[in-house]
C-alpha cells in the first residue's frame, strides 16, 4: 500500500509543480501591475481576465462528458476525441456570437463601463480559447499525460496573465496609450490572448502528432449522447463556474475597480491553495473511475487529509509573518486590509478545495443530481445575500465572511451524503468540528488561540493519516 500512496503522491506533485511556478511568477508580477498601473487600471485588467472565464461556462461541460464516456474504455477512440473538439469549437463559437449581440444590445440601452471594457475581438477570442482549452485538457487526462498538461496549464492560466507585466515594465513603446495619454493600456489583453493562443496551438500540434486527434467531418449525431449526459452535468458545471465569477462582478458594479483590486489580490494569492485539489482531482478522476468501493474510499479519504494537513501546516507557519511578508512584497501599494483578507481567503480555499474534491467524486459515483440541487440553492442564496451586503454595508470583508459560511455549510451537507465512502467518518468529523472552531476563533478572537487550534487540527490529521495507512493494507 505504500506503493499506492507513493504513486498517488508523485502524480499529484507532478500536477502541482507548474502551479507553484505560476505562483512564483504572480508574486513577481502583481507588485509590478499595482505599482505601474495603480489599483484602478489593474482592476480593469482583472475584469478582462475574469471575463475570459465565461469560456468555462461556454464549454458546457463537454470536457467532463468526454471523460465520462471514454474513461472506461481500454483504448480511447481517436474519432470520438476529435469529434468532441470540433463540436466544442462550433457550439462555443455560436454562443460567443450570441454574447456579442447581447453585450452590444445592452450598450445601446445603457452605457455600462464593464461591458465597454470587454466588448472587443480579443476578449471574445479569449473566451473561445478558454472553452477549447478545457476540452484539450481532458484529452490529455484521458491519455494519462499529467506532466504535459500541467506544463500547458502553466502557460495558459499562469504565464499568460502575468507575463504582460514584464512587457509593461521593459517595453513601454508597446503601451503609449498608458505612458503618454494616461489611458488604460489595451495591449495588455492582446499579449495575454497571444500567449493563450500559442499554448493551444502547440498543444493541438502535439495531440495531432501523437495521433490523439485528426481532421474529421463533425458528427452531429453525437449530440444525442451529449444531451443524455448533460441533463445534470451541464447545469451543475454552469452553477459551479458561476459561483466562482459572480462575486467579483458584483464588487466591481457596487464598489468599483479599487475595491475589486483589494478583493482580488488576496484571492489570487490564496487561490493557489486550490492547486492541490486541482492536482488531486486531475489524478483521482481517471484513477478511481474503474476501481471498487474500497479503492474509492481510500483515495477520497487520502485526498481530504492531505489537503487538511498541508494547508493547516502552511497557516501555522505563515500567518504570524503574513503582515510583514505582504508589506515587503507590495511595497507602496500595501494596504493593511490585504492581511485579514488573505488569511480569510486561505481558510476559504481550504474548504473550497475539499468541496471541489467532493464534487469530482460525486460526478465519478454518478450523484450529480444532488450536486446540482445543492449548488443551485446556495448560488441563489449567495447571489441575493452578496447584493444586500454590498448595497447596505459596502464591505468586502463581510462578503468573505458570508462566502466562508456558505462553503462550510456545503461541506457539512456533502460530506454527510458520501459518509460511507469516508474512512472513519466519526473521527473525520472531529477534525471537521475542530476546523469550525478554528474559523470562529479566527473571526472573533484571533491571535494565539487560533494557532493552538491549528496545531490541534494538524495533530488530528496526522493521526487520521496513520489510521488510514494502516487500514489501507486491506487493499493489497
Amino acid at each position: 500500500m505504500n506503493v499506492i500512496i507513493r504513486k498517488f503522491t508523485s502524480s499529484i506533485l507532478y500536477s502541482i509543480t507548474p502551479g507553484i511556478i505560476s505562483l512564483l511568477v504572480s508574486i513577481f508580477s502583481i507588485p509590478l501591475f499595482l505599482n505601474i498601473l495603480g489599483k484602478a487600471y489593474f482592476g480593469q485588467y482583472l475584469i478582462q481576465i475574469f471575463f475570459l472565464n465565461i469560456g468555462l461556462i461556454f464549454n458546457l461541460s463537454f470536457n467532463k462528458i468526454l471523460i465520462l464516456k471514454l474513461g472506461n474504455l481500454s483504448k480511447n477512440n481517436l474519432y470520438q476525441q476529435s469529434n468532441y473538439l470540433i463540436l466544442t469549437f462550433i457550439l462555443s463559437f455560436i454562443l460567443i456570437i450570441l454574447l456579442t449581440f447581447f453585450i452590444n444590445f445592452m450598450l445601446e440601452i445603457y452605457n455600462f463601463q464593464t461591458f465597454i471594457l470587454v466588448n472587443n475581438f480579443y476578449i471574445y477570442f479569449g473566451i473561445l480559447l478558454t472553452s477549447l482549452y478545457l476540452l484539450i485538457e481532458s484529452l490529455f487526462k484521458l491519455n494519462f499525460e499529467f506532466k504535459k498538461i500541467s506544463f500547458f496549464n502553466l502557460f495558459f492560466f499562469g504565464i499568460s496573465s502575468s507575463l504582460p507585466a514584464i512587457f509593461l515594465l521593459y517595453y513601454p513603446d508597446l503601451f503609449q496609450d498608458f505612458y503618454i495619454q494616461n489611458e488604460y493600456p489595451k495591449n495588455l489583453v492582446k499579449l495575454m490572448i497571444l500567449i493563450k493562443f500559442l499554448t493551444i496551438f502547440f498543444a493541438v500540434v502535439y495531440l495531432y502528432i501523437k495521433n490523439r486527434i485528426k481532421l474529421i467531418k463533425p458528427n452531429f449525431k453525437e449530440y444525442k449522447f451529449i444531451l443524455g449526459y448533460s441533463k445534470w452535468i451541464t447545469p451543475n458545471f454552469l452553477i459551479l463556474n458561476l459561483n466562482v465569477l459572480y462575486d467579483k462582478f458584483l464588487i466591481k458594479i457596487f464598489l468599483g475597480n479599487e475595491a475589486l483590486t483589494l478583493f482580488s489580490i488576496p484571492q489570487q494569492l490564496a487561490s493557489k491553495i486550490s492547486l492541490l485539489s486541482n492536482a488531486i482531482t486531475t489524478v483521482i478522476f481517471p484513477i478511481i473511475e474503474k476501481k471498487n468501493f474500497h479503492h474509492k474510499s481510500f483515495h477520497l479519504s487520502f485526498s481530504f487529509i492531505i489537503v487538511l494537513f498541508l494547508v493547516s501546516t502552511f497557516c501555522l507557519i505563515s500567518f504570524n509573518y503574513l503582515h510583514l511578508i505582504l508589506e515587503l512584497w507590495l511595497g507602496k501599494s500595501f494596504d493593511v486590509n490585504y492581511v485579514i483578507l488573505t488569511k480569510l481567503f486561505i481558510i476559504f480555499f481550504l474548504i473550497f478545495s475539499i468541496n471541489q474534491i467532493i464534487n469530482t467524486f460525486n460526478e465519478n459515483i454518478r450523484i450529480i443530481k444532488f450536486n446540482l440541487k445543492i449548488e443551485t440553492l446556495f448560488f441563489v442564496i449567495s447571489f441575493i445575500s452578496i447584493i444586500i451586503i454590498l448595497y447596505y454595508f459596502k464591505n468586502i470583508e463581510y462578503v468573505l465572511y458570508f462566502l466562508l459560511l456558505r462553503e462550510l455549510i456545503i461541506f457539512v451537507i456533502k460530506s454527510f451524503i458520501i459518509r460511507k465512502y469516508i474512512f472513519n467518518y466519526s473521527y473525520f468529523n472531529l477534525i471537521t468540528y475542530s476546523l469550525l472552531i478554528n474559523l470562529t476563533i479566527l473571526i472573533l478572537i484571533k491571535d494565539k488561540i487560533f494557532y493552538l487550534s491549528l496545531l490541534i487540527i494538524i495533530i488530528l490529521s496526522s493521526i487520521y493519516f496513520l489510521k488510514l495507512k494502516k487500514n489501507s493494507q486491506n487493499l493489497l
